[in-house]
């Protein structure tokens, strides 16, 4: 008459199943009288029943371990599932899916305070918490953009990233590496849920473990430095890329420690050199190389390790790209101009090994009135001070002076042949191999220029955060097309930086000067054939390529800063009218 209570339980949903157990305060549904004696009981004599439960479980699982035909115990495996439960902070069901990410940065703190990942410990004295909150922050080296939003938090969430940065972090490994992702739970490497047909559970943790040993910083090091260029494994390169982002600075730090970015410099340096580089393992090589630096870059060991050794690898680069063997992938060579912006976030201290290779680049390069004006500031400085290396506070200028030095035109025996009466008939044009790559891509991809009736945005009325803010992929994301106005873009934003500098510190001509050497890099600039590229970018889609069109805005807006009269054919196209500022 009555259906078995275990039938029921079998034709419930798995999900509904899953939802009873996870919810035993639904006990007033069960209407067995003995289950509700047990209950009873239960209530009645407290923690002692509870105890000898446990003890009775206890007794029989270490009888069926015993057992030589035993099958895998799902006891043993719950308690082993709950230890690592417990080490991961107890993340909730909901959390629990397995796609956190292994990332130990502050990103990844962050993402899984929101989740709720991390939980607050109950007990405990933070004592002064900004003390803490900031030593935090300077572990993880977070960037001021982002330092400045997260100390306006609340106390609550800073209390729990300080917390959780302790909770979660489970210890090292004698290799250094973290064990697993450890914001979502993982299953055991030494407890398996039966005999496996290729090798018992020890041979298989063996095998986990081997595997974890080649994701120590040593491991890449080593590899970079034992092969050439030729032979280095791109697979490997890639796994360090994804390591050096997902890590914490710490490890990044190992690597630079074991001789990895020297290495890695060489082996760039190896393919830079190259007379014919393959395109199957070289360029892809190469590309990957660059990923790896310019992820190094964010850290401050890497930082201080460049500017050591600047003007390389940066010169070496730049003349890659304004050479015929310059890498076919746009990717590669945004890589390249992208590393050279990052100069100015470097706060790089110059040397003097790195003022006499600055001047000696200088001295291969054809350099316009505002190189030589900037450049002559900083030899005043020295002389000011009597220190042959430029100052601290100058370090700023010395950055500016190196990157107007790269982007200039390279001496070529044919332009040193010139006779003087003639190079002094030429109207000079010092940015015209630099800005001949940037109309190279313009003409390569004409088709995206029609929208013919565009107009240049006015900077004041545009809502500069939500242009910059993360847009969610649309059908034509990820196209050549967009490869090209990214490669595009990233060429405004660096010519719109060094702007932004020359304004801020040289908008004042000298004593014995009649122009600033802001004004004269604009007017290099539109000499050198800014004017064409800047009427071809107006006519891009202003609805797929924003950033393209903001930093188009931010080009006029520091142009009429420093006293810069736009020509007449861009004048008209400008949805406001610029005043030039006095």
């Amino acid at each position: 008459m009555y259906a078995h209570p275990s039938a029921a339980v079998a034709s419930t949903p798995p999900r509904q199943q899953q939802h009873q157990h996870q919810h035993p305060h639904h006990a007033r549904h069960v209407s067995s009288p003995r289950v509700i004696g047990m209950m009873a009981s239960v209530q009645a004599n407290g923690p002692q029943y509870q105890q000898q439960q446990q003890q009775q479980q206890q007794q029989q699982v270490g009888e069926k371990e015993n057992s030589p035909l035993r099958s895998a115990s799902p006891t043993k495996k719950g308690k082993a599932a709950s230890q690592q439960q417990q080490l991961l902070g107890r993340s909730t069901a909901g959390e629990g899916s397995g796609s956190e990410g292994r990332s130990s940065g502050p990103l990844g703190i962050l993402a899984a305070v929101s989740r709720g990942v991390i939980r607050q410990r109950p007990t405990g004295n933070m004592g002064n918490l900004d003390e803490e909150f900031d030593r935090l922050l300077n572990t993880l080296e977070v960037p001021d953009s982002l330092r400045s939003k997260l100390l306006t938090m609340s106390r609550s969430v800073k209390e729990s990233m300080v917390r959780g940065q302790t909770l979660v972090q489970p210890p090292r490994s004698r290799s250094g590496s973290m064990p697993g992702n450890f914001f979502s739970p993982v299953e055991p490497q030494f407890v398996m849920a039966g005999p496996s047909r290729s090798g018992s559970a020890n041979t298989i943790a063996l095998n986990a473990n081997g595997a974890g040993a080649k994701e120590v910083p040593e491991y890449f090091a080593t590899h970079l430095k034992a092969n050439d260029a030729s032979r280095v494994d791109v697979a490997r390169v890639r796994r360090l890329r994804v390591l050096l982002g997902s890590e914490s600075p710490v490890w990044a730090s190992e690597f630079i420690e074991h001789q990895g970015m020297a290495a890695l410099c060489t082996r760039m340096k190896e393919l830079i050199d190259m007379e014919w580089r393959e395109e199957q393992h070289d360029d892809q090589l190469l590309h990957e190389l660059l990923r790896c630096l310019s992820v190094l870059s964010r850290t401050d060991r890497a930082k201080a390790e460049l500017s050591a050794n600047t003007p390389e690898p940066f010169s070496s680069l730049v003349n890659l790209v304004f050479s015929e063997k310059k890498p076919g992938d746009l990717g590669t060579r945004k890589l390249i101009f992208d590393l050279v912006a990052t100069l100015f976030s470097m706060r790089v201290t110059p040397t003097e090994l790195s003022s006499r290779a600055v001047g000696d680049l200088q001295g291969k390069r054809h350099l316009g009135r505002c190189t030589q004006k900037v450049a002559g500031a900083l030899r005043q400085e020295r002389l000011r001070f009597h220190d042959p290396i430029v100052p601290s506070s100058s370090s700023v200028d010395w950055v500016l002076s190196l990157v107007l030095s790269l982007i200039s035109n390279p001496r070529t025996p044919e332009s040193d042949a010139m006779l003087d009466f003639i190079s002094a008939s030429h109207t000079p044009r010092p940015f015209k191999t630099y800005l001949l790559e940037v109309s190279g891509v313009c003409r390569d991809y004409f088709w995206i220029f029609c929208h013919a009736q565009n107009r240049y945005w006015d900077l004041a009325s545009v809502n500069v955060g939500e242009v910059e803010s993360p847009k969610v992929p649309g059908g034509a994301t990820g196209s050549v097309e967009f490869e090209a106005m990214a490669y595009l873009t990233c060429h405004l934003r660096l010519i719109n930086v060094l702007g932004s500098v020359l304004v801020e510190r040289h908008a004042h001509p000298g004593p014995s000067e009649g122009t600033s050497a802001a004004f004269d890099f604009y007017v290099e600039l539109f000499s050198s054939g800014m004017e064409r590229i800047l009427a071809v970018l107006r006519k891009s889609s202003q609805v797929y390529y924003q950033p393209t069109h903001l930093e188009l805005a931010r080009f006029f807006h520091l142009a009429a800063r420093a006293r810069f009269g736009i020509p007449p054919g861009l004048q008209v196209w400008q949805a406001r009218p610029l005043q030039l500022q006095a």
